[in-house]
């Protein structure tokens, strides 16, 4: 074993690590999603540029699924190390759980934005 590879102890902690910080933004998008499907229609009678909603549903729901699919590469290189396939999944996973929500929430302030002046 090399002088820097981390034990399994160390491995597995920073496994959970992983797999908290994925759930969290699971978190974040979920909860985005459920707070449009909510006031959406409350806070906006006749909105413009309605198409941003659409985006904006489809960018968190990315987001969601793309924390899942991290999430199995990470349990799969927590359990099988050196699984060399789970690692470009939990890469794509992060990036699609950071692009859909970042996306989704741009596209969300600028549908606000709109409406709102």
């Amino acid at each position: 074993m090399a002088e820097d590879e981390p034990t399994k102890a160390e491995h597995a902690e920073e496994s959970k690590l992983a797999h908290d910080y994925l759930k969290h933004l699971a978190t974040l998008n979920t909860g985005a999603l459920l707070l449009i499907v909510t006031f959406l229609e409350k806070l906006f009678q006749r909105p413009e540029w309605p198409f941003l909603v659409g985006v904006s549903i489809v960018c968190f729901l990315i987001g969601v699924v793309s924390t899942v699919a991290a999430q199995a590469g990470v349990l799969e290189d927590m359990y099988s190390r050196g699984a060399t396939w789970a690692r470009p999944l939990t890469a794509i996973g992060f990036t699609g759980a950071w692009g859909g929500l970042l996306l989704g929430l741009a596209a969300l302030v600028a549908f606000c934005l709109k409406n709102l002046y």
